[in-house]
């Protein structure tokens, strides 16, 4: 041989083995400011007033009320 030693006996100098591999983790969501909450609230209330104030299946709020002081 060309001067390397040849072992018959398998190397156990890498024992115990190296931890699993794990992708890393994605960082942490930014949490919404207050004044991004105080809008979000905003938004959901015009939506849900929306929801009762427009016209829903050919029937607005507004004939009601109409037909009903007639």
């Amino acid at each position: 041989m060309s001067g390397v030693a040849v072992s018959m006996f398998v190397s156990h100098d890498d024992w115990p083995p190296p931890p699993r591999w794990e992708p890393p983790r994605p960082p942490p969501r930014k949490r919404m400011s207050a004044a991004g909450e105080k809008f979000l609230l905003w938004v959901v209330g015009v939506n849900l007033l929306l929801l009762f104030v427009a016209p829903i299946a050919g029937a607005s709020m507004v004939q009601l009320l109409w037909m009903l002081m007639e």
